[in-house]
This record gives C-alpha cells, sequence and structure tokens, in this order.
C-alpha cells in the first residue's frame, strides 16, 4: 500500500524516462534530457520528491519536458512505470529494479537510455537564470565540498598549507543552486564524490572554471566504502588525490 501521495495525471502522448534520482545522477543526466528532448514531442522526467524543485529549476528551459514528482523509486515504479505504454526505464527503475548493479554508473546509464556518452559533457546546459551574470559571482578563495551524512569527509591535511582561514564550506541551503555564486567566484575548488563534482565537472564543460583550480578528493569515499567505490567520468583537469 503507498502511502498518501499526490500523482500528477498520466500523459499518454509522452515518453516516461525514469532515470536515477539522486541530485548529482540528475546533473550527470542532464545532457541525456536534452537529447531526448531533441528527438521526442514531450518528455516527462521522474524525479525524486527531495530534489523535484532543482531538477523542475535545471530544466526549466526545455520547453517540451515536464518534471514529474516520482517521490522515490518505489512510487514511481509503482504509479508510473508499470501504467505507461511509453517509457524509457534506467537503472533502478529498469526491470531489475533495486538489483541493478553497473560496472560504471555514468557510462551504462547512457548506455541505457541510448544517447552516446558524449553528451553527458557535449550537450550538458543550464537555463539562464543558472548562469553569471544573473546569479551574481562571489570571490571566493577556497571552496570545499564533502558529505557529513554520507561520513563522505575531506582529510584536512589534503587542503593547501595556512588555507584553513580561506575555506568556505558549502553546507545546506534551501537550493542545490544557492552556491552558484560561490563555484563561478571560486579560486580553488575541492569536491570529494559528490553533487557537487558533477556540477562543476558539468560547468568546465560549458565553459565556466577555465582559472579555477579543480581537486577531487577520491580517497574519502574509499575510506568510507572501500575500493569498490565507483566514481564519475571526469574530463576536466582536476587533481586527483588518491
Amino acid at each position: 500500500m503507498l502511502p498518501d501521495y499526490w500523482f500528477a495525471p498520466i500523459n499518454k502522448d509522452s515518453l516516461y524516462v525514469f532515470p536515477l534520482f539522486q541530485m548529482g545522477d540528475n546533473v550527470v543526466q542532464n545532457g541525456m534530457a536534452r537529447r531526448l528532448a531533441a528527438h521526442y514531442p514531450h518528455i516527462s522526467w521522474l524525479a525524486k520528491h527531495d530534489f523535484f524543485s532543482d531538477v523542475s529549476q535545471m530544466f526549466s528551459d526545455i520547453k517540451n519536458l515536464t518534471v514529474v514528482n516520482g517521490y522515490n523509486y518505489l512510487e514511481a515504479r509503482t504509479f508510473y512505470r508499470d501504467r505507461v505504454s511509453r517509457q524509457l526505464p534506467i537503472g533502478f527503475c529498469g526491470y531489475l529494479d533495486d538489483a541493478w548493479a553497473p560496472t560504471q554508473f555514468d557510462e551504462d546509464i547512457y548506455r541505457e537510455s541510448g544517447i552516446p556518452f558524449d553528451h553527458r559533457w557535449k550537450s550538458f546546459s543550464l537555463p539562464p537564470d543558472l548562469l553569471p551574470p544573473r546569479t551574481g559571482v562571489r570571490p571566493t578563495e577556497i571552496l570545499v565540498h564533502e558529505s557529513p551524512a554520507r561520513e563522505v569527509l575531506i582529510d584536512p591535511s589534503r587542503l593547501p598549507p595556512g588555507s584553513i582561514g580561506y575555506v568556505t564550506p558549502i553546507t545546506p541551503r534551501p537550493s542545490f543552486w544557492d552556491w552558484l555564486p560561490e563555484i563561478y567566484g571560486a579560486a580553488e575548488i575541492h569536491c570529494v564524490d559528490s553533487s557537487y563534482l558533477n556540477l562543476v565537472e558539468s560547468l568546465y564543460a560549458m565553459g565556466f572554471l577555465k582559472d579555477t583550480k579543480l581537486v577531487f578528493h577520491k580517497y574519502s569515499k574509499i575510506r568510507r566504502y572501500g575500493l569498490g567505490a565507483g566514481a564519475p567520468i571526469l574530463r576536466a583537469p582536476w587533481t586527483i588525490l588518491t
């Protein structure tokens, strides 16, 4: 029995896409969504309730794409996937459900979608309200993102010597996008494997952050989850700390 959620009426003329649901996954899948929208008259893109507003804002410039609140995987499968005929199920909403076991998750989801993986970077885009000058640019010395909830943390000794007083940590704000002014204005960005790592990677592909030093603290997730912890494929000139 599902909780008492409200589900949008099914649009029988739309292609329902069931992507990976985390915010960082949606950033990686941005190019996929844009290519699908270029090929189909209308796309219904399922999103997790927690990220519905942020995903909606990211795709607000795509006129033939509607973000649909799927709540979570179980609800999205039960109310939408099992009821619509035109669908593209990916990852945990595919027919393996929670048994889905990717080899390289970002490549695998693009392969399942039928969109060439190069579009992860080539087709990534954001609406004008998430780009300078509308966002503003706030100069920041060292911007740091770690994930305490997942216990994926940056070792302070791996930050530049003497930098403690110049570090700005990315902490929760009302919107995922609220840190864009600092990101656009940062001299140096340090990330663990997270949604902001994927965002910074994508912004670099758009032509931003060319003068920003990028540092990926890859060891942090491995320390918590072991050597099998996967990481996204990166093309920006990150310094990778292992």
